[in-house]
């Protein structure tokens, strides 16, 4: 049975539709199962790629942070590590901070919805129902961070009208997430964002940019919560490094256009089939089919079996 094919069941649908609403629920118990869950998946990926640093000190950035599970593992394991937060506030749909009082002196949460910060080339002024209320808390000249962390995802809760408000948002978060890390990042140092569906254009455009712009790109997917999803993380090391970082600022004045076509243009907030081609068109990406192929083949064949994993346990009554 191919993997399509799989995932076009009605149980599955509905599955996906239960993980979904799990993700954005409120409930102090599903949020702390959750909570851990995000522990277990850090620490899977860190096994694998030695994310963070043990015997230097070490700033990293966690971008939809709470209920703060990443920030937690990082922060319990690495004494040296100290780090900022970033999540949309409660009253706004999104989720409590339920990391550890014992590592509040190390870490500094932010409140607020990152893609009403100002993010682009020129000053845009409030209108509409995109009034920016969140001051950019980074200065030009900041330091940068060593791991930054860009695992947002637009919440159903946060949507004031049909799915397409899901659309709008996801597609300002996406671009705002690469923005931010973008700016943030210290040379060298790594950048791990969560994605989906490497076979869809915009996602295969940000994993060649990530390739072009870092020394080294891994993907993988997390057994734990992602088995039998679409997403995935790419993990960017030496960012900065890449053989094109002499792109690296015309590509970030061109996400911050963009950001401003989303945002108040005339783009009504999605983003359009063309929209990242400064970054790689068509025909480029045919030339990196091969390399898309590469880090992608592991995700589609984790994904496969655990489809059928699934569907043979709920054959067997489980």
């Amino acid at each position: 049975m191919r993997l399509r094919s799989l995932k076009h069941v009605p149980a599955l649908a509905a599955h996906f539709a239960h993980q979904q609403r799990q993700a954005d629920n409120q409930d102090p118990e599903i949020q702390r199962a959750w909570f851990n869950a995000m522990k277990d998946v850090f620490e899977e990926i860190n096994e694998i790629f030695w994310c963070v640093p043990f015997t230097t000190p070490f700033q990293f950035l966690d971008v939809g942070c709470c209920p703060g599970g990443f920030s937690s593992y990082i922060l319990s394991r690495y004494p040296l590590a100290n780090g900022t937060g970033m999540s949309l506030p409660v009253e706004k749909g999104g989720h409590k901070l339920l990391l550890e009082e014992d590592f509040h002196t190390r870490f500094n949460l932010i409140w607020a919805d990152i893609t009403l910060f100002e993010l682009g080339n020129r000053l845009v002024h409030n209108h509409g129902p995109n009034t920016f209320t969140a001051t950019f808390p980074f200065a030009p000249d900041h330091g940068g961070f060593d791991l930054i962390i860009l695992d947002g995802h637009p919440l159903r809760t946060q949507a004031i009208g049909d799915s397409e408000d899901v659309h709008i948002l996801g597609d300002r978060l996406i671009i705002s997430s690469l923005i931010l890390g973008m700016f943030c990042i210290k040379n060298g140092g790594t950048i791990m964002m969560k994605l989906s569906m490497p076979d869809r254009k915009i996602t295969a455009q940000i994993m060649y940019l990530f390739d072009m712009l870092s020394g080294d790109l891994r993907t993988w997917k997390p057994v734990n919560i992602h088995a039998i999803q679409s997403t995935f993380y790419v993990i960017a090391r030496d960012f900065g490094g890449g053989m094109m970082a002499g792109r690296y600022w015309y590509v970030l004045t061109g996400l911050r256009d963009l950001w401003e076509r989303l945002v108040v243009g005339e783009q009504n907030g999605r983003l359009r089939h063309d929209d990242l081609d400064f970054v790689v068109d068509r025909r480029g990406l045919k030339a990196y089919s091969g390399r898309l192929e590469e880090l992608s083949r592991h995700l589609w064949d984790v994904e496969a079996q655990s489809l059928l994993q699934w569907h043979e346990a709920r054959e067997n009554g489980f």
